[in-house]
Parts: structure tokens; sequence; C-alpha cells
């Protein structure tokens, strides 16, 4: 019996080690897929290929470009039919000469060449304004896509600090929670380490959730599934680079609104070409076919060439008014996009000096400030261990570092918005 029962347990085990054998293999038969981990420069791309908004505005200069298309086309002809020089019903005829006769009439205009060119010109000027407003949503997209993906990096650092000084905060209660045990403790410092340990706790969650948000934003943006998970390249670093030689020459040429401006300017003086075409006199064709009710008379027609008088004076003041108008608007465009070159000019040099201010205090804090913190506590700390120092010191230096260290983060993060800004308003 006892031999029959050993075999049965060694059955067993060797069934298990086959089991676990065949689940192993199993396991490591199925690939292992690695989330997805997209650059900044692979988000701006997706977004400028996906985004709905800039999908949009391909639709818009699409359809103004086929409205070109019309600008060579003719008046509709037209046609009518009727009476000639039929009597009303009661009155007296004479002969049958009276009675009048069928009508059939057809009209055409015949359109300026110069007017057709014109139009053409001015409707395809209309695309090329929507063309720079594309270029601005799309820096205004690329400026939101730096946001949120630095602020990941952001918040991914916050946590790295807040994780090790969790930790260290939790070597400190163990300490005083041992001390105490010996009488040389206090019960109250436990519980304030402990509160503290909580506390961090509760800011990693907070900070969490807003890389989720950050995510979720990335994810509109590239017109894909809000919940969808991907990593980043938190490698990733922003570095201040000022434009040099800044001037109106380089915005004229590099900031869509500017180029909007122009384009909106060429507009208008095309449009005054428009109206300038207005005085060109207008033909217009028409011919009638009469065929009388009486069988004595001939069939008759009527051909006829006429000619629109626009310089009439009655009738010019309409286009000398729009060219009046035209090119007020058109001074008016220029000075403010004088002005604004000006303002846009002072305010990127400004841009540039508070950025360099900030950089000078991030770096600061990151060089000098974080690393006296952190040598204070591994000072305080090894004295703690060491029954030198009691908790509460250790405690308050843990969060002079702490704090040194969101500071620094906080300025690190606040540059980093600066230098957005200032792409954007360079439109790099």
């Amino acid at each position: 019996m006892l031999n029959i029962n050993n075999n049965t347990g060694m059955k067993k085990i060797s069934h298990n080690i086959l089991c676990s054998i065949i689940i192993l293999l199993g396991l490591y038969s199925f690939p292992v897929f690695a989330q997805e981990k997209l650059s900044l420069e692979q988000i701006i791309a997706e977004i400028s290929k996906e985004n709905l908004q800039l999908k949009s505005y391909d639709q818009k200069i699409g359809s103004q470009k086929a409205k070109t298309e019309s600008a060579r086309s003719w008046m509709a002809p037209m046609i009518g039919a009727g009476t000639f020089m039929t009597p009303y019903p009661g009155q007296e005829i004479m002969s049958d000469n009276d009675k009048g006769a069928w009508m059939l009439s057809v009209e055409q205009s015949i359109p300026m060449i110069g007017m057709n060119k014109a139009t053409e010109k001015y409707l395809a000027s209309l695309s090329s304004i929507t063309e720079a407003q594309k270029g601005m949503t799309m820096n205004e997209l690329k400026n939101l896509a730096k946001q949120n993906y630095f602020d990941i990096i952001i918040n991914r650092k916050k946590l790295a600090y807040l994780e090790k000084n969790i930790e260290i905060m939790k070597t400190m209660k163990k300490l005083g929670e041992i001390r105490y045990q010996y009488n040389k403790g206090n019960l109250s410092q436990i519980y304030k380490a402990e509160g503290r340990i909580f506390e961090m706790e509760s800011m990693l969650n907070e900070i969490e959730s807003s890389v989720d948000i950050a995510k979720i934003n990335l994810n509109v943006l590239m017109n894909r599934n809000p919940q969808l998970n991907f990593e980043i390249d938190e490698s990733t670093e922003l570095q201040f680079t000022p434009v040099a030689n800044l001037d109106s020459t380089y915005l004229n040429h590099n900031i869509s609104e500017i180029k909007m401006m122009d384009n909106e300017i060429g507009s208008m003086k095309l449009d005054a070409e428009m109206i300038k075409k207005e005085a060109n006199p207008e033909i217009k064709l028409k011919f009638d076919h009469m065929s009388s009710f009486s069988a004595m008379m001939p069939r008759q027609y009527s051909a006829m060439a006429m000619l629109s008088i626009p310089i009439a004076p009655w009738s010019a003041k309409k286009y000398k008014a729009n060219l009046k108008a035209n090119k007020l608007e058109v001074t008016a465009m220029q000075q403010e996009k004088q002005a604004m070159l000006v303002n846009m000019l002072g305010m990127i040099k400004s841009m540039e000096r508070n950025i360099l201010a900030m950089e000078n205090r991030a770096n600061t804090f990151k060089n000098k400030v974080v690393p006296a913190m952190q040598k204070n506590l591994d000072v305080l700390l090894l004295n703690y261990q060491e029954n030198k120092e009691e908790l509460p010191m250790v405690i308050d230096a843990w969060e002079t570092l702490n704090k040194a260290q969101q500071d620094y983060v906080s300025q690190l993060g606040t540059l980093y918005k600066m230098i957005i800004e200032y792409e954007k308003s360079i439109e790099k």
C-alpha cells in the first residue's frame, strides 16, 4: 500500500511539473507587445494628417478653388414666348393685319474677357487666405500638443521626486518605530511621518490624473480614441534658441497671421480690379421672331445688339464709391499690419529676456538649491540613524527638500511653457 501511494504521489508531482512547463512554454510562445511610444514629432505629424479641424480647411480650400472655374462662365440665355402687337379683347379690328403675331424672343449677354479674368484672379486669391488660416490653426494645435506633451514630462519628474521622498519618509517612520520600542522616540513623531506619507501619496494620485488628462488631450488632437494609452519619450528636452537677427522681414516670411493679412490685402486689390472693370461696357444680343395671326402677313424678325454705358454720371457713382472704399480699406489693413509687426517684434524680444531670466532661475535651483537641500537631509538622516538627531528635524529637512524639488520642477514647467509660447510666436 505504501508503494502504491508513493507512486501515485510521484505521478501527481510529475503531472504538476509537466503542466507548469507547458504553461511557461505557452506564455513564452506569445509575442510581447510593447506599449506604443510616440515622440513629439510623431504626434505633430499625426495631428497635421488626421486632425478634423485641419481637414475642414482642406475642404474649404477645394471649394474655393472649384469656384474659380465659374469665373469664365457666361450668363444663361433668356428665352421668352408670347404675343406681339395683339389688340385687347373687344377692340375693333379693321383688317387681318391688326390681329398681331406670336413672338419668340432669345436674349444673351456676352461676358467681357477682362471682367472674367479679374473675377478669376480674385476668386483664386480667396484660397490663399484660407491656406494662411490653416497655417494659423496648425500653429495653435502644435502649441497645444507641445503643452500637453511637456506637461506629461514635467509631471513625471514630479512623480519621480515624490516616489523617492515617500520611500525616504517610510524609512524614517520605520526607524522611528524601532526607536519608540526602546523608549528613544515619540509616538507623535511617528504619526507625523505617517501623515506626510499619506499626503504625498494623495499628491501622486493627483499628478497621475494630470498625466492621463494630457494623454486624452493629445489623443483628441490626433483624432484618436481618447482612452487609447501610449508612452512618450521622457528624455525629450526643450532648449531655448532665440532667433538670430529677428526683424520685420523674418516675421513677414514666417508668421501665418502676417501672411494672411498680406493675402487679404492682395485679395482686396484684386477686388478693386474687378470694380474697375465695371466701367467697361457690356454687350447684350437679342433676337425676336414674329409669326402673324394673319396668313396674309409675312413672318418677321428683330435683331438687336445693346451696349451698356456705365460711365454715365448717374451709374458711375456706384463703382467710384466702391473703389474709394476699397482703397481706404487697403490702407487701413496695411497700417494694421505695420502696427502688428511692431507689437509682435517688441513682444517677442520681451519674451526672450523673460525666458533667459527664468532659465537662469531654474538652473540655480537645479544646480545649487536642490543639491544643498539634499545634502542637508542626508546629514540629518545619518545623524538620526545614529541617534544623534530627532525625527522632527529630519522631517523639516525632508519637507524643505521636497518643496525645493517641486519648486524646481514647477519652474522648469514654467520655462517650458514660455519657450513653447515663444516658438508659437515665431512659428517654429
